[in-house]
């Protein structure tokens, strides 16, 4: 119903699929702007293993063989939690379906020469798939990721270019701890209407500026989301 609404039927697939496409990127900018708020409502990941963190800069309080930080929302999604080691090198624009596959391309295709090392300092036969700053497309982790239905044996690149978006991967989601399937229909209610919100709503491209200050209020509520006054960034102040 909402996409009739929205690209009523020409029978022209070439074109539905570039303008659905285009749609959903629109929704990306926007799911990536207000993913800090994903992370304040849905954050439940508050503590780490001790062997997950050497870092003294960040006040830890200790609970059995665990840190957490007292007013962490979601630690899995800050520069604490699970990420590729050369990820902070990789810029992936999220502008249009063609920049951002050039950019993963490029990605998956450019060695890092840290990764190198571990071929080199291996005993293993096959210590990792390649020495590439991406191994693979699905090693690039973002608050949100755009995914194919097509189930050919192709590169998640492949299948973007063949098919374009069919949905949207959320990964600011915790599992609800105090809920047995680990969500709720209300939250769900909830994500959908925010979905929804973010590809009605403008949406311009995302410059370097804006997309630091995205990352740095993502880092700010996922490390301290839910201390007494806390600030945001916005438009640079």
């Amino acid at each position: 119903m909402l996409w009739e609404l929205i690209f009523p039927d020409t029978g022209n697939q070439s074109l539905k699929k570039v303008q659905k496409s285009e749609f959903y990127f629109s929704c990306i900018r926007n799911i990536h702007r207000m993913n800090w708020l994903l992370l304040y409502i849905f954050g439940a990941s508050p503590f780490l293993g001790k062997q997950f963190t050497d870092s003294e800069d960040l006040p830890f309080e200790k609970y059995k063989d665990f840190f957490f930080l007292p007013f962490a929302t979601s630690l899995r999604m800050s520069n604490l939690g699970y990420q590729n080691l050369g990820q902070s090198n990789i810029k992936v624009s999220i502008n249009s379906m063609d920049q951002y596959l050039y950019d993963l391309l490029n990605a998956t295709s450019t060695i890092n020469n840290k990764f190198v090392e571990i071929f080199e300092n291996s005993n293993e036969t096959l210590p990792q798939i390649n020495a590439n700053y991406l191994q693979i497309e699905d090693e690039y982790y973002s608050a949100c990721r755009p995914k194919s239905n097509l189930t050919d044996n192709l590169r998640l690149i492949s299948k973007l270019k063949k098919s374009g978006v069919d949905y949207l991967e959320l990964r600011s989601i915790d599992l609800n701890p105090f809920i047995k399937t680990g969500i709720d229909k209300d939250s769900l209610d909830f994500l959908e209407a925010f979905i929804i919100y973010c590809g009605i709503k403008q949406s311009p491209n995302i410059l370097s500026d804006e997309m630091k200050e995205i990352e740095d209020n993502n880092l700010i509520v996922a490390l301290e989301g839910r201390k007494p006054g806390l600030k945001l960034k916005r438009n640079g102040k």
